[in-house]
Order: C-alpha cells, then structure tokens, then sequence
C-alpha cells in the first residue's frame, strides 16, 4: 500500500547511508508537494544533501555521482545554475565510464555547435546506454542542431532505449508509432512500460487509448497523477469513480503544482 511516511524514512535512511538519490527524492517531493507539504527550502536543503553525497562520490571516481551531480548544477538544484560546470561534471563521468554522462556530454557539445556529428551518441547508445539512445532518438526524428533528419534510425534507437529501460524512450517510441497510425495491440504495451517506468505523459496516454473504457482508464490516470503530472491530477479529479474528498485533494494537488 501507499505509505508516504515510510517512503520519506526509507530515503531519508539512503541519504544518512550514503545514497544520494534518497536525498534527491526528498528534495523533489518537498519541491512539488507530492506526498508531503510542499516546501522550497526544505527541498534545497536536501538538493543540498544530495550535492555533498554526489561530490564525495564523484571524486572518488564514481561516474554516475558525477552524472547526477552535473543535473544539479544544469536544473540549478541546491546550487546556482552553472550549464559549464555541469558540461565539465559530465565529461569527467564520461571518463570514468559512465555512458549516460558520456551521451549528456554529447548532446551538450551538439547543443553549443561544437559538432555536427552524431557519432559520439550512437556510441553511447550501441554501450547500451538507455539514455543516450533515448537523446538520439529525439535528435535524429527532429533533426536538431544542425542534424540530418532519420525517421527510421530514430525509432531504432527509441526501440533500444526501451528495450535497455528508459522511460522516456518507449514513450517517444510509442508517440512515434501512434503518428504513424501503428496498431494499439503494438503501440500500448510501449505507453504501458513507459508508465510503470515513471514516465507519467506514457500513463496519460496510456489511458487515452482505452476510450469508453473508463474502468480501465481511470487507475492510470490516477497513476500519472501519483507521479507528479498536474494534468493526470486534474482528470483524475473530474472520474466518475472520484469521491468527493479525492477530488478536492487532487484538485489541491494540481494547484500546488
């Protein structure tokens, strides 16, 4: 059963332990009110937490604290943003092996035009990085940053992603299928796993895609909800099968966010 009490224990007992996503999380349910009162402060205290524990680690070689310290100082969490510092925190997990820092650098030096080139993500990507198949997926359908557009090397490398576990791929996987007008039978398992990975935009459309079947609809949408997604807050307000105080708290919930 949900239990938010035990959930902020728990992460509070990884961050004092050394996990610095326990103090990461903390700081994320504190910054939207997901769960517990919403409270900026107390969320930079623990963006502040997770900082020393992803420093520590970083230094001492350890290439995915680098790569989640390089996203506090790109989000500007615990920290003044600083997108050179978190280029540089990148290269440096990159260099210690980590291939999802190694794909954030990359689309770094394709963001400030250092290249053109994709090479270095399709290396991350054949590492079977989740990540940076999932950035090159976008890039190619896109044709970002001076890239050549690649529909087809787009859903192969989205289809990776997936297939490695990234969230963000299988539903840009299925987003694709679906413009394509690919059967429901191929495109809901891939929304389907994109949600129960934490992508709560997947649960949305998930739940779109069973029209008139709102007994089935409806826990999905109350799952992006539960996420974090203001919008899956908002219909799972307005269900049929909402009670009263349900509808209100996620109201409340929406609004927060």
């Amino acid at each position: 059963e949900k239990d938010v009490d035990k959930a902020t224990r728990l992460y509070d007992q990884a961050c004092r332990a050394g996990a610095g996503v326990g103090c990461f999380n903390l700081g994320l349910m504190a910054l939207s009110g997901n769960g517990i009162a919403r409270d900026p402060a107390a969320a930079d205290g623990q963006f502040v937490r997770a900082r020393e524990v992803y420093t520590k680690a970083c230094d001492a070689g350890d290439g995915g604290a680098c790569l989640n310290l390089a996203f506090l100082y790109e989000q500007g969490f615990g920290v003044d943003k600083d997108p050179g510092k978190a280029r540089a925190l990148d290269d440096k997990g990159c260099l210690a092996g980590e291939q999802d820092a190694c794909a954030t650098a990359a689309l770094l030096a394709l963001k400030a035009a250092d290249t053109k080139d994709t090479a270095a993500l399709e290396a991350t990507c054949k590492k079977k990085s989740p990540v940076g198949c999932r950035i090159l997926a976008q890039v190619w359908f896109r044709g970002e940053f001076g890239v050549e557009k690649d529909v087809d090397g787009a859903l192969k490398a989205a289809k990776r992603g997936c297939q490695f576990g990234e969230r963000s791929a299988c539903a840009f996987l299925g987003a694709l299928l679906g413009q394509a007008n690919g059967p429901l039978a191929q495109v809901r398992p891939l929304f389907e796993r994109a949600c129960l990975l934490g992508d709560s935009g997947a649960c949305l459309a998930y739940a779109s895609s069973f029209k008139g079947a709102p007994e089935i609809a409806g826990p999905w949408i109350v799952r992006a909800c539960d996420i974090g997604d203001a919008e899956g807050c908002m219909y799972a307000a307005s269900l049929p099968t909402a009670t009263e105080p349900e509808r209100l708290e996620r109201t409340a919930r929406a609004c927060r966010m």
